[in-house]
C-alpha cells in the first residue's frame, strides 16, 4: 500500500472507471451532437464559413473540458433544473 493511506481503506480503480468519455477532448455525447449540427448547417445548408466558427467553438470547449471534466454535465443540469426560487 501507499504511504499515508491506511490498509483496508484504501481500493484502487482503474482510471476508465473515474474519467469520463471523451472524443477529440470534449464529452463524446457532445462532440457528435455539436459536430453533426455543424455538419448539417456548413455542408448541407452551403454555410461554409460555420465550419471554421465549429471548429473555434470546438476548441473552446475543449479547454473548458480539462478545466472541469463534467462541464458539460453542470451546464446541461444548470438548464435543466426548476426555476423555483425565482
Amino acid at each position: 500500500m501507499d504511504r499515508g493511506k491506511p490498509d483496508g481503506y484504501y481500493i484502487p480503480f482503474h482510471q476508465s472507471l473515474i474519467n469520463p468519455i471523451l472524443m477529440l477532448g470534449v464529452d463524446r455525447n457532445f462532440c457528435i451532437g455539436f459536430w453533426s449540427i455543424a455538419v448539417a448547417i456548413g455542408v448541407m445548408m452551403q454555410m461554409y464559413w460555420f465550419l471554421p466558427v465549429a471548429f473555434v467553438v470546438h476548441m473552446f470547449m475543449r479547454e473548458a473540458t480539462k478545466t472541469d471534466d463534467i462541464f458539460f454535465k453542470v451546464v446541461i443540469n444548470h438548464i435543466q433544473s426548476k426555476k423555483v426560487f425565482w
